[in-house]
């Protein structure tokens, strides 16, 4: 994992600074914004690893070197956009308590405000950063809009046309690698970065559904793996799906097949798209591509122990695997 170690302490001190920054909000909303904090912090236990959304700006800086403390910065701004999306993202999907709601939205609002603050410090002499952040505000915004609809549209997973929906999600994301290439004067590598960035976000995203898609099933939230369901299975909605039923195509159909195949066309076109030009966006992905594979391993594996029987399956492990 060098892409998260050998930025460790970089990223330390830049969660230090967030939290730093949020202790002094007030009374009522402090200890909200901590715990809100806390939930991302990939420096303490059971937190999310959110690892492109804290780690892009130093990937990318990896091969424009700007200083240190700059990245800093930048990153921090994007780790307060990437918690005022969560709380928004959160909110549609109905997994903040209505109590709480109210609270989330202002503590997101100062989430926001600390991004523009930073951002406005960091490049007050760089306008053009404000027409990058308009596009990809509005393309986010529209894609959180349309999620439902983007990700149930009759096209093949694996056309371009399918990643860049999906990936849209996680638009705001780029407003870092525009930041750190426009500083550095590298905007030549921008077209590269927001297409790699595309096929990475495409990977997480399918991993990321096949991990919730029993939350989302119950939900009624938009999936990758729960779309290729209704595909093979000809319902007509969500509400026709029954837990078994997907339990029994990722078991015994193609489904998961079908999903691991499509990271392998996804990485194969990072590759092209990449080179060798940042391995840490390349080993970033690999590690998504490499979960999915043992995921399918795993499933392979019980499909056979299924078919063999209780009978077999023991004596499969206890006198043959001796």
């Amino acid at each position: 994992m060098k892409f998260f170690y050998d930025f460790y302490d970089d990223l330390k001190e830049v969660f230090e600074r967030c939290n730093k920054i949020i202790s002094k909000y007030p009374e009522g909303l402090k200890d909200a914004g901590i715990k809100n904090l806390s939930k991302y912090n990939v420096f303490e236990e059971n937190a999310s690893k959110n690892y492109i959304c804290y780690l892009l700006s130093f990937w990318v800086n990896h091969q424009c070197g700007l200083k240190k403390e700059i990245c800093i910065e930048i990153t921090a701004a994007n780790i307060f956009m990437m918690l005022f999306a969560f709380i928004q993202d959160d909110i549609i999907d109905r997994e903040i308590e209505d109590k709480d709601i109210s609270k989330m939205i202002v503590l997101g609002n100062l989430y926001f405000s600390e991004f523009m603050s930073i951002y406005r410090k960091v490049f007050k002499n760089h306008e053009k950063i404000w027409d990058y952040y308009d596009f990809y505000m509005k393309k986010w915004s529209k894609s959180i809009v349309d999620e439902q609809i983007n990700i149930n549209k009759k096209i093949p997973l694996q056309k371009d046309k399918m990643v860049s929906l999906i990936s849209a999600k996680a638009e705001l994301i780029k407003i870092a690698v525009v930041g750190i290439c426009i500083l550095a004067k590298r905007e030549e590598l921008l077209d590269m970065y927001f297409k790699a960035v595309d096929r990475v976000l495409f990977s997480l995203q399918i991993a990321d559904d096949y991990i919730d898609w029993e939350k989302d099933l119950k939900c009624g939230n938009a999936n990758i793996l729960l779309r290729e369901f209704i595909k093979k299975r000809g319902e007509k909605c969500d509400e026709n799906i029954e837990k078994s039923h997907v339990k029994e195509e990722i078991i015994f159909g193609t489904l998961l097949d079908d999903l691991y195949m499509a990271l392998v066309e996804n990485s194969h076109n990072l590759n092209l798209i990449i080179g060798d030009e940042n391995m840490y966006i390349k080993e970033f992905n690999d590690s998504i591509f490499n979960f999915m594979k043992v995921q399918r391993e795993i499933c392979l594996a019980k499909r056979r122990e299924i078919k063999l029987g209780g009978f077999f399956s023991w004596v499969d492990k206890n006198i043959f695997n001796k």
